[in-house]
């Protein structure tokens, strides 16, 4: 049997959502985490050469805007910094999988998700997460079983309760495959760091492809995916406007009240019947 184990993180800015999940096998996970810690104290050693501030780990918002442990960092070494980190990940097989939403435009189409619409975009994403990893790695391992850990946030419960709903759901064909779903925080989980790179290189995708901008894919990410299509493979799926309507269409329309109810309560979402 083969054990796989995914690491999901969110980056968000403006009205964009993302959510991603870094999969892998165990014993690559186990060797990410060594290289990364080697990787760290190498960056830090120098610092400390130079008598600047070490810093604690890797976050990308923070390295791409040179603020809080990176600020005073020089634009030459953000860009070591993510070479060292490129290949720690080529070192590594992965498989990613993200998917990113509108909130605005999800509280427009779904107007129940206006209490609020951040919960319910964990509780819908992680569950869209869950039906990608089933017909893509979980397929392409068929003797596997997987693992989940996800960054901790305020939605920790949230996200649990979707989780217990998909292995519940009888018609969920990898209900018996995913065994858990844990919150960490970085501070005790190396393998949530390089997960951060993806998540927020995966909302700078999203929203270049919402303003439909003609600029390239930014380096990293490009190097990510087109550069090793062998050792990491993936997507980002956006859930448009056309997509939201098609799911309460098709889905939303055809749940009974109670699964409805029971769908929006786990995202902390009160519908009339349950106020009433």
């Amino acid at each position: 049997m083969t054990v796989l184990h995914g690491y999901i993180d969110d980056s968000i800015g403006g009205n964009i959502f993302v959510l991603t999940c870094l999969q892998g096998e165990i014993g690559m996970w186990l060797s990410i985490d060594l290289e990364w810690r080697k990787m760290l104290d190498k960056v830090n050693k120098r610092l400390r050469r130079q008598g600047r501030r070490e810093i604690s780990r890797y976050h990308a918002t923070d390295c791409q805007n040179f603020r809080n442990d990176f600020e005073g960092w020089a634009e030459d070494e953000q860009i070591e910094l993510v070479k060292e980190i490129l290949k720690i990940i080529k070192g590594g097989s992965f498989h990613v999988n993200a998917y990113s939403v509108d909130l605005k435009q999800l509280q427009e189409e779904i107007p129940e998700t206006k209490a609020n619409p951040k919960a319910f975009a964990y509780v819908f994403l992680l569950m869209f997460l869950m039906l990608e990893m089933c017909d893509g790695t979980l397929r392409r391992h068929k003797d596997a079983i997987m693992g989940l850990t996800h960054d901790h946030c305020d939605y920790d419960a949230a996200m649990q309760e979707a989780f217990q709903y998909m292995l519940d759901d009888e018609g969920f064909r990898c209900r018996d495959r995913f065994t858990s779903l844990t919150p960490e925080r970085w501070q005790n989980c190396i393998p949530l760091q390089p997960v951060d790179l993806f998540a927020y290189e995966n909302y700078k995708e999203a929203l270049r492809r919402k303003q439909l901008s003609r600029r390239k894919r930014r380096t990293p990410l490009r190097l990510l995916l087109d550069d090793q299509p062998k050792s990491l493979g993936g997507n980002l799926k956006g859930l448009n406007r056309a997509n939201l309507r098609h799911f309460k269409k098709t889905t939303l329309a055809n749940m009974d009240e109670a699964t409805k109810e029971k769908l929006f309560a786990i995202a902390r979402i009160k519908t009339k019947k349950a106020k009433a």
